[in-house]
């Protein structure tokens, strides 16, 4: 596998959003492109990245390949790198090269035994969706967090994000969101943990919220035609 990605910044910040969520996971190379699915400890949440052939410089793998890695320190190899990325390996190590400062940065890393399996995860319609500046919901989530663990998402001409918490109570509506409900879904409650850090992995301008009842919820951050990086998380039962 070798392969050059002209503009690296959407793998950076990938790479040091998942590391607090999983530390470590499988990075699969196809003649496809580029492909990541991981969970974090609790199997609460699931993460799952696609960067097709079309998002690299340059692109070949003949045979597939899947790299254990750890995600912490890749994120230390990739902290203040700009520009281009090239990533290479023959399934053994993996071989960074980073532009940092004036210069180049090269460095190896061991690669680990990571015993994991691929999710068939199907296309799903959703009952609702909503889709907002992703630097919005990123800042209405840490915001949020400061009041509680936890918030009630609902969808319908707006976004509405409610917490509840021992300092007292918060609603926010959304007055730049596209929403289309085809039925109604409750109120669901989730992490804001985990919201936090999804919205660390903005990795596009906007945020495509999908919800439907007794479902994860999905966001999606799509990389135009290239490819994109999706989060889903299931609903917290509330007593």
């Amino acid at each position: 596998m070798n392969c050059v990605l002209e503009d690296g910044s959407i793998f950076v910040k990938v790479i040091d959003g998942i590391k607090d969520l999983c530390p470590e996971g499988n990075i699969d190379f196809t003649e496809h492109g580029m492909q990541m699915q991981v969970m974090d400890a609790a199997h609460v949440s699931l993460c799952s990245l696609m960067l097709r052939t079309s998002m690299f410089k340059s692109y070949s793998c003949p045979d597939a390949m899947s790299l254990g890695v750890n995600f912490k320190t890749l994120s230390m190899v990739l902290k203040n790198s700009k520009g281009e990325l090239k990533l290479k390996s023959d399934g053994d190590k993996l071989n960074v090269k980073v532009q940092k400062l004036t210069g180049m940065a090269e460095y190896t890393i061991n690669l680990m035994d990571i015993d994991s399996e691929q999710l068939g995860v199907p296309e799903t319609s959703y009952a609702a969706i909503c889709m907002l500046p992703s630097a919005t919901f990123g800042r209405v989530m840490r915001d949020l967090s400061d009041f509680s663990d936890t918030c009630s998402l609902h969808i319908d001409e707006t976004l509405t994000v409610t917490a509840n918490g021992d300092m007292g109570k918060v609603v926010w509506k959304g007055e730049n969101c596209k929403c289309s409900v085809r039925s109604q879904v409750d109120r669901l409650d989730f992490g804001l943990r985990y919201m936090c850090l999804f919205s660390k992995c903005a990795v596009s301008p906007d945020v495509v919220l999908g919800m439907s009842p007794d479902m994860p919820i999905c966001l999606t951050f799509p990389i135009e035609e290239h490819g994109y990086m999706r989060f889903y998380l299931a609903p917290k039962t509330m007593d």
